[in-house]
């Protein structure tokens, strides 16, 4: 991320396939990379405003 020169992993195009995260996946399936869609389409503030997930079942 930092080597990007991105301020965080959504910024990234490649977020939805980095295997960085996959230690949440145990804990919180995969509520990181849908909040990160979230801040992505909506920005930092309304992201912080709106709902979060904390755990959402991995989709096979």
């Amino acid at each position: 991320m930092v080597k990007k020169g991105f301020e965080s992993c959504w910024q990234c195009d490649e977020f939805e396939d980095c295997r960085k995260m996959d230690i949440l996946k145990t804990n919180h399936g995969d509520a990181h990379i849908r909040n990160l869609r979230k801040i992505k389409k909506k920005g930092k503030k309304e992201f912080l405003k709106g709902e979060k997930y904390w755990y959402s079942k991995i989709k096979s």
